[in-house]
């Protein structure tokens, strides 16, 4: 899951030697692009914790996600299944990527 706005949605997060992929699920392919982040771009990765605040829901604070930062300071926001050890896999390999 990918957060967009105050939204999430569905797809598939893809890394290559040189960049960052977030594909949105087929039925949404035509609402949103194909996110696209250079890995020499990225900046810091970081796991966000949980919070219980009323006021933290709209931004997905009931679930654990990675959020990327670029050097840009444009902040990307996943969640996925499996958190844990994919949260850890991806920081791993952005961090030794960037």
């Amino acid at each position: 899951m990918h957060r967009v706005g105050r939204g999430w949605f569905g797809g598939r997060i893809y890394l290559s030697d040189q960049r960052l992929f977030f594909c949105p699920g087929v039925l949404l392919r035509g609402r949103h692009g194909v996110l696209r982040v250079p890995l020499a771009e990225i900046r810091d990765t970081d796991v966000v914790g949980r919070k219980l605040a009323l006021a933290s829901i709209s931004d997905g604070g009931l679930r654990p996600r990675l959020r990327i930062t670029t050097s840009a300071g444009e902040q990307y926001d996943f969640s996925m299944q499996r958190f844990g050890k994919r949260a850890s896999e991806l920081q791993g390999l952005l961090g030794s990527a960037g």
